[in-house]
């Protein structure tokens, strides 16, 4: 998901778990650079419903706007260059350099 939010892609963030999210750490702690409209809270259904309707009825401009600050916390990334293909490139080379 960290990896769709740095290209702009919609993303919701969530935790399975029956407890409420706050009450971890690690979760709180990979999250808490998020916009809350894209983090699940709770196991709830009610939530998971109202924030996931909301993600799909945001326009593509209304949701850059919303992730723009957050989503360099989290992962910077380059659309045009995703990481499977600089691994790509990087995995030829070596074999080139072998031929």
């Amino acid at each position: 998901a960290y990896e769709m939010l740095s290209v702009g892609k919609k993303a919701i963030f969530g935790w399975v778990s029956n407890a409420s999210l706050k009450a971890y750490k690690e979760p709180v702690r990979y999250t808490q650079y998020l916009p809350t409209s894209l983090v699940l809270y709770s196991e709830k259904y009610d939530e998971f419903h109202q924030k996931v309707s909301a993600l799909i009825d945001l326009p593509p401009e209304e949701y850059d706007v919303t992730i723009k600050h957050h989503k360099s916390k989290c992962v910077n990334q380059d659309i045009n260059n995703p990481p499977h293909m600089v691994i790509e490139r990087e995995i030829r080379s070596h074999i080139e350099q072998d031929y």
